[in-house]
């Protein structure tokens, strides 16, 4: 948020997380991180509703880190991308 803009600060995911914030660093915390939790739980909701019971898989570096906001279980794995890669490499050389 702060790439483009020059009043915004910089701002490190630690640190207290409400609802609500009560300043600048602390509103934007709030609404980065839980905007994106609730996002992620409601399109799993939205999955579920559809499809029913839904395997999902959380990657990334912040896989960890979201893992534990969700309200729908989550498969979280920072290397799944890696693994994926790996696993079609061994499948070609074979």
């Amino acid at each position: 948020m702060s790439d483009y803009t020059d009043k915004l600060p910089l701002i490190p995911r630690e640190g207290h997380l409400s609802l609500l914030g009560y300043d600048t660093e602390t509103s934007m915390r709030s609404g980065a991180i839980n905007g994106v939790s609730a996002e992620i739980d409601g399109m799993l909701e939205r999955y579920e509703k559809e499809y029913g019971t839904i395997n999902a898989v959380l990657t990334g570096g912040d896989a960890p880190f979201f893992e534990s906001r969700m309200k729908n279980k989550i498969f979280a794995d920072t290397n799944f991308l890696f693994k994926g890669l790996y696993a079609i490499l061994e499948h070609n050389i074979n």
